[in-house]
């Protein structure tokens, strides 16, 4: 999956990056939040979230991104612009700034990346768990972002592995809530 994320043209990225956004603006989770959590897209071409913050921004949503700990957490810092991040862990941008609003509001959105999910929502990171532990205790609505090829019929899973409520790609929208 990594290897054909890395295959596709900035092109392809960037359609991929505005179809997603089109689909989540359109979904009630969205709308109703003044909070978005979101990951920075890494090099190896997971969807683009730049389309989706800058809507954020436009919307006056306040717009949160990660930055991993070394204790094998995440923290969540505020942005309010591209020159707020700085390059972090696995050479993703992270945020320079302090720690954000914990605890979240329960109608924040997380937009949360995979390597592979499920149409019922359970997904393969890339095995670090920072996310699974997020998850674990967030109250909002988790949305997982993938290209279509991304989207699996089975997933190995473990106790601790924790599925998100919807899984958009950037034709479909698969509500997994249970």
């Amino acid at each position: 999956m990594i290897a054909k994320r890395r295959a596709l043209s900035d092109a392809d990225v960037h359609i991929a990056g505005e179809a997603v956004r089109d689909s989540v603006t359109r979904l009630d989770a969205w709308r109703d939040t003044s909070t978005v959590l979101t990951y920075i897209p890494s090099p190896s071409n997971e969807i683009d979230t730049w389309p989706l913050i800058h809507a954020a921004f436009a919307t006056d949503k306040r717009v949160y991104c990660p930055r991993v700990m070394d204790t094998g957490a995440m923290e969540w810092a505020q942005i309010d612009s591209r020159s707020e991040l700085a390059p972090g862990a696995y050479g993703i941008p992270e945020p320079t700034s302090d720690a954000g609003a914990e605890p979240w509001p329960e109608d924040a959105v997380v937009f949360v990346p995979g390597v592979a999910f499920t149409i019922e929502g359970q997904r393969l990171g890339h095995g670090g768990g920072y996310f699974d532990r997020f998850l674990a205790r967030f109250p909002g609505t988790s949305i997982g972002l993938a290209y279509d090829f991304q989207i699996v019929d089975r997933l190995p899973t473990e106790l601790w592995d924790q599925p998100v409520d919807v899984v958009l790609t950037p034709t479909n929208t698969y509500n997994a809530k249970r």
